[in-house]
């Protein structure tokens, strides 16, 4: 099933380069987010040289800065290096500022632009060491809205030099920026599409729900008045039928497709 243009070119969706436009017929041909995600980036990638990235989804109103990780690991392709580094090792995650600067400012952003920022963070040094070794100390991020969330789009240039960087933004920033938009629109129309036909149960919404709020199986199943058994099959099914990894993906997707609002 294809993602229709139509519903690509929404309100306010304004695209102004030849480029942009390339994108959007490739990404109609395609459906789900693995397919759409990878046509994003090897459209990307070979007209611009980014490389790996990640689309930060921040479920609104909770979007504290705390919360991104977590829910960006399931869009993020980045190095594991980088994941084990910034998220397991040390909190290295908290010396960047590019969340931030995206959730108060609404811009697109260089991320090297933010460098003297992060230098401020005690882990600020150590985690720029990590990106130059990695090759993620040049790249570009994109603040993008939907209907229920917040999102950051971000790929990096791996290896670019800072000039050559600063080059292609300066030619192109306007239709990179269109390019992140757009992988996003794409994404919000293929899943407007998909939540209908997840057919989740009353009881099967409620007992993620309860658990999005933070309650284990045992005590949802003592809040409804349930076995604990059911409540597990309840989200057993859900998780089934949402293609989620595990009960917290499930929860996280279903926030995401609108099924439950925490």
């Amino acid at each position: 099933m294809r993602t229709p243009i139509c519903c690509l070119m929404r309100e306010g969706l304004m695209f102004q380069d030849t480029g942009t436009f390339a994108l959007l017929e490739k990404l109609h041909t395609q459906s789900g987010f693995p397919a759409l995600w990878q046509t994003f980036r090897t459209h990307m990638e070979e007209r611009f040289g980014f490389g790996t990235g990640y689309y930060g989804v921040l479920v609104l109103p909770n979007h504290e800065e705390n919360r991104f990780l977590p829910q960006m690991r399931n869009y993020c392709d980045f190095p594991e290096d980088y994941l084990t580094h910034v998220q397991e090792e040390k909190p290295l995650w908290e010396a960047d500022p590019i969340l931030p600067h995206c959730l108060t400012t609404g811009e697109p952003v260089s991320w090297r632009t933010l460098r003297p920022k992060t230098l401020e963070h005690e882990y600020g040094s150590e985690l720029l060491s990590v990106n130059h070794d990695l090759g993620l100390h040049n790249g570009f991020a994109v603040p993008v809205e939907g209907r229920n969330k917040k999102s950051m789009i971000g790929l990096h240039a791996p290896y670019m030099s800072d000039k050559d960087f600063d080059a292609l933004i300066a030619s192109h920033g306007r239709e990179v920026t269109e390019c992140f938009k757009l992988i996003h629109h794409a994404v919000e129309a293929d899943e407007e599409r998909y939540a209908p036909l997840v057919g989740l149960t009353p009881r099967e919404k409620e007992c993620l729900l309860w658990s999005a709020a933070g309650l284990s199986s045992k005590r949802i199943a003592f809040k409804l008045s349930l076995s604990h058994r059911t409540v597990e099959n309840c989200l057993f099914r859900a998780q089934r039928k949402l293609k989620a990894t595990n009960k917290s993906h499930a929860v996280y997707k279903a926030v995401v497709l609108g099924l439950i609002q925490p």
